[in-house]
């Protein structure tokens, strides 16, 4: 699912790199609503490409890792990782809030700013947990965790 997405949203973005690292057996499976889940993905890949394609910086990819935990249980790990501009470190508190956007451009779009807070939603509606990192040196990674 997260790779049929990846797919979809780099139709848009051809020019932008992206990589894929995946280490998932074919019997890893997330149980949940699958729709409510690739909204999420969705949400966090094309916001990820917005990024890129904005402020197009040198070598713009985006980078999506898929890997399997097995220690403490049963997981899947996948990292959504772009090497554009970084969050604010005073946004960082407040993008899963509802009508929070980092985004330069404003739209007039009464749902500009709700993806990162349905992503977070449903995330935690499937037990798994959602975390961002984003700094000058690494970029901005969305780490999403959830059991198998």
């Amino acid at each position: 699912m997260v790779l049929q997405t990846l797919e979809q949203c780099h139709n848009q973005y051809p020019t932008i790199q992206t990589k894929i690292d995946c280490t998932l057996s074919e019997k890893a499976s997330v149980m949940g609503n699958e729709s409510l889940l690739k909204q999420a993905f969705l949400n966090i890949i094309q916001n990820g490409y917005e990024a890129l394609a904005e402020f197009q910086p040198a070598n713009a990819c985006l980078t999506v890792r898929l890997h399997q935990v097995l220690k403490p249980f049963k997981a899947v790990t996948i990292e959504i990782h772009n090497n554009g501009p970084v969050i604010p470190p005073d946004m960082m508190a407040k993008i899963f809030e509802p009508y929070v956007s980092t985004k330069t451009v404003q739209s007039t779009d009464e749902n500009q700013g709700l993806g990162l807070a349905v992503t977070k939603q449903a995330i935690e509606a499937h037990k798994g947990k959602l975390v961002c990192k984003s700094n000058e040196q690494d970029g901005t990674t969305f780490f999403v965790l959830l059991k198998l």
